[in-house]
């Protein structure tokens, strides 16, 4: 056993049981398409590579909450029928791996909207 091993045992946090004490920090990458925001399989296999590999909890990259919260382009939302559908892929994809996910909500501001 080595003092990392630790590292790789299950735990819990507020009521999630998770696999390893691992995190993986949430990282805007623009993937999704631009006009719908809508995640696509790419995506869900990027997030079930993760688990796979490991990964007791994954924050998922900025997920946009309405269509004015929007900074950058290829940024996921999650405030449509559509999206909500993609993510549950996503999602489906990191449980399968015995993964946990959560979202990382994001709103740039005021800055992504004159109004």
């Amino acid at each position: 056993m080595t003092r990392y091993s630790k590292l790789f045992e299950q735990t819990q946090l507020e009521g999630l049981q998770l696999k390893t004490k691992t995190a993986m920090a949430p990282m805007t990458r623009c993937f999704a398409d631009d006009e719908t925001g809508v995640v696509n399989t790419e995506i869900a296999e990027y997030y079930r590579r993760r688990a796979k590999d490991g990964i007791g909890l994954i924050i998922s990259e900025g997920v946009v909450i309405s269509d004015r919260a929007k900074g950058n382009p290829g940024v996921p939302g999650i405030y449509t029928q559509e999206q909500i559908e993609a993510w549950k892929e996503v999602t489906n994809a990191v449980h399968d791996e015995g993964g946990t996910i959560i979202a990382q909500i994001w709103h740039v501001g005021r800055l992504s909207h004159h109004e």
